[in-house]
């Protein structure tokens, strides 16, 4: 809500949340004993709205072994029907999302070379003026063969199975908390794209990319992502799943979180 991609205007409706940040919601904070930030990201913004607070950054995380137990049991022949490679977006068609961004880029860098991949969209139109948008931008970009809305996919089954077939993933959101599909799809051991407003800062340590989100980046990014080899591609999707068993798994956050609540719950007891 206080990110600063949702202040980027500084119209009417950027007013109303002002005055409300100011009027009611900050006095409700101002007694609290610690914020619990999920990003180093995140922790600087809110630095910015509260002033001299205790910020605790640990991260949002993903169960491992129930992943793992699901993609034990997906079916290994189950596929999309698409039988070129592609990059796979999975996520609500929104502006935050940055989708336009994506589509652009990937055309730019068809046009300039023709590559053999197809770029997956899959989600719910949560924005329906902006999925619009988006499918006119396809056309209008002439890309229509190359571009697929496949719509929400409903089950952990269809959506591994996209993961498990991509060559890559690409969330290129304006902000996020984390973007947990990223967290996912590297689980999956699947390379990932994804922006610096996910927070995920040391994404690129594990293998993956991090751009900002402009086509331009975008654009560059994708054209490293098209001249992998496929051991390339499988190296750094191994790394990425190995940075998420050591940061961002339940197994190795989890304690984390339960130490910090429980410290404050204590602390609370004993001022009682």
């Amino acid at each position: 809500m206080l990110n600063n991609w949702h202040f980027r205007n500084r119209g009417f409706k950027e007013l109303r949340k002002l005055i409300y940040w100011r009027t009611v919601a900050y006095p409700a904070f101002e007694h609290i004993s610690l914020i619990h930030a999920v990003t180093p990201r995140e922790r600087d913004e809110l630095a910015h709205w509260f002033p001299g607070q205790t910020i605790r950054v640990i991260p949002n995380a993903i169960d491992l072994e129930a992943m793992d137990a699901l993609l034990a049991n997906a079916e290994e022949g189950s596929s999309p029907l698409i039988d070129e490679p592609y990059i796979l977006f999975l996520g609500r068609l929104h502006p935050v999302k940055g989708l336009d961004l994506l589509i652009e880029a990937f055309a730019k860098c068809n046009r300039e070379i023709k590559y053999k991949f197809r770029l997956l969209i899959v989600g719910p139109e949560s924005d329906p003026l902006y999925a619009a948008k988006l499918k006119s931008q396809v056309r209008l970009l002439g890309v229509e063969e190359k571009v697929s809305f496949l719509g929400p996919v409903f089950g952990p089954q269809e959506k591994l199975s996209l993961y498990r077939h991509a060559w890559a993933f690409c969330a290129p959101s304006q902000t996020e908390v984390m973007g947990l599909v990223n967290l996912e799809a590297a689980s999956a051991q699947l390379p990932v794209v994804t922006t610096h407003g996910t927070g995920l800062w040391d994404w690129e340590e594990g293998g993956g990319l991090l751009v900002h989100p402009q086509v331009e980046d975008l654009s560059r990014a994708l054209k490293q992502v098209f001249s992998w080899s496929d051991r390339e591609r499988r190296d750094r999707g191994q790394k990425l799943r190995q940075l998420v068993e050591r940061r961002y798994a339940w197994q190795a956050v989890g304690p984390q979180w339960l130490a910090l609540y429980a410290g404050l719950t204590e602390a609370r007891l004993r001022r009682v």
